[in-house]
C-alpha cells in the first residue's frame, strides 16, 4: 500500500496499525447505493490471489 499513490499518505498506512494489504468489496443496496465495504486488511504485505478475492466476493453475496 505504500507504493500506491491512492493509499501511501493515508494515516492507517503511515501511522498506527500501518496497513500493508487490503482487499475490499462494495456493499451496494438494491437501489444501487454504496453503503459500505466488506474488507480484509493486514499489517503484512500479502499477494492476494484470486481465491482470496473470490472468498470476499462470496461473503458479500
Amino acid at each position: 500500500m505504500t507504493a500506491d499513490v491512492r493509499f501511501r499518505d493515508n494515516p492507517l498506512v503511515l501511522d498506527g496499525i500501518k496497513l500493508r494489504s487490503f482487499v475490499g468489496y462494495p456493499l451496494v443496496t438494491s437501489d444501487g447505493f454504496i453503503v459500505g465495504v466488506l474488507g480484509v486488511a493486514d499489517t503484512r504485505v500479502r499477494p492476494y490471489v484470486e481465491y482470496a478475492i473470490l472468498s470476499v466476493t462470496l461473503l458479500h453475496n
